[in-house]
């Protein structure tokens, strides 16, 4: 009875007519989520115990106390980041494995989240959907769950981001943001500006109390929750230990940095900046507060926080432009998503192997390159 029920639902996708949705979801959100775990695979389990989930459970002990910290590397810089303690605080969480459990539920919700409101944008095109999803997976605020062992946590942030611009619910908005902006005090400066101005160009009845609203609610909760943490007289905080302006001039360029990051979806920024020969203002301005991704280290992990920029960007081109030339879109977006190399920032520039590569490379890339060596050397 499922196989025929998956039958249907494939049959449906073909001809863009889907009856059961709520299936085809998870289903394909399923996939989604799996295709992340090979193209970011959890290599390093020593970072389950020796990473950073330790140090949320010793903050969701105390919240207002975090004296802790100072003998920790890049300990006071964390102080801020307490949704994640908060959650463990709330489930009575005990253990790291837990932690990196329920960062895997996350995922998997963003997955569906994500498929649902790409499918809503896309006026219910499968196709065009399924290709966006796809690539987006390649992209590390898609992926990053099942390799990030060590904790950052940055699956939350991207998680409550998505819910912010996904749900209809200014209560629900104010609240994701929040916790987004206590997840990691970067999407403040990187995140808001597009989630912003997804609410300023959207055409919900709504709009207004996301605009004028949530939205700054969600600002002025972070700096006033931020003040009475402070007030406390064990609780600290400093600037991130890995601050400086030289990562900017540093050997990689801007240009490689955002592309790495988000890979092919660049194709409908392009496209979108060619057909209306202008920058839009949005555009200019969220690409603007990125570049703060780049006085840390760690750029891979701020300048993801952007990622609804490119949604908002898919959002506008389905206004203007025709289904089939959203698919060719779609599909040069894919295409550039696999080529482009899984590489991350972390000062410097780490290869990040997909098990597809591994694999491709054990098998094919290893033995021709031995059979080509033995070949010139004689």
């Amino acid at each position: 009875m499922i196989r025929e029920k998956i039958a249907t639902i494939l049959e449906q996708a073909k001809s863009n007519k889907l009856e059961h949705k709520t299936i085809w979801w998870i289903i394909f959100s399923s996939f989604l989520f799996i295709w992340t775990i090979q193209e970011n695979p959890p290599t390093n389990k020593n970072d389950l115990h020796y990473g950073l989930w330790s140090v949320m459970l010793m903050q969701a002990k105390d919240l207002t106390n975090n004296e802790f910290l100072q003998n920790i590397p890049y300990g006071y810089n964390r102080a801020l980041r307490l949704t994640v303690p908060v959650i463990i605080k709330i489930f009575s969480i005990t253990s790291q494995k837990q932690l990196y459990i329920i960062q895997l539920l996350v995922s998997f919700v963003f997955q569906l989240l994500l498929v649902k409101l790409v499918y809503r944008i896309n006026k219910g095109h499968i196709i065009n959907t399924v290709l966006f999803c796809l690539a987006c997976t390649y992209c590390y605020f898609s992926n990053t769950a099942t390799g990030d062992l060590f904790g950052h946590a940055d699956t939350f942030g991207f998680f409550f981001i998505l819910l912010a611009i996904y749900t209809n619910n200014p209560f629900v908005v104010f609240v994701s943001m929040l916790a987004a902006i206590f997840t990691n005090e970067r999407t403040l400066i990187i995140a808001v500006p597009p989630v912003w101005f997804w609410w300023i160009l959207s055409e919900s009845p709504k709009k207004k109390m996301m605009i004028f609203g949530a939205m700054p609610l969600a600002v002025l909760g972070y700096f006033v929750g931020k003040y009475y943490m402070l007030s406390f007289p064990n609780f600290k905080m400093s600037l991130p230990n890995d601050f400086s302006l030289l990562y900017l001039i540093s050997q990689h360029s801007f240009f490689s940095m955002y592309v790495f990051s988000f890979k092919g979806l660049w194709v409908f920024v392009f496209y979108l900046v060619y057909q209306f020969k202008k920058l839009p203002l949005y555009l200019l301005l969220s690409l603007f507060f990125s570049t703060a991704a780049f006085v840390v280290a760690d750029q891979t992990r701020g300048i993801s926080f952007l990622f609804p920029l490119f949604i908002l960007v898919l959002s506008q081109l389905n206004k203007v432009e025709t289904t089939e030339t959203i698919k060719k879109l779609s599909i040069y977006c894919l295409i550039a998503s696999i080529v482009i190399p899984n590489i991350v920032f972390y000062g410097d520039h780490q290869l990040r192997p997909s098990l597809l590569y591994i694999a491709l490379e054990k098998l094919i890339f290893t033995p021709v390159e031995a059979i080509v060596s033995s070949l010139i050397h004689h």
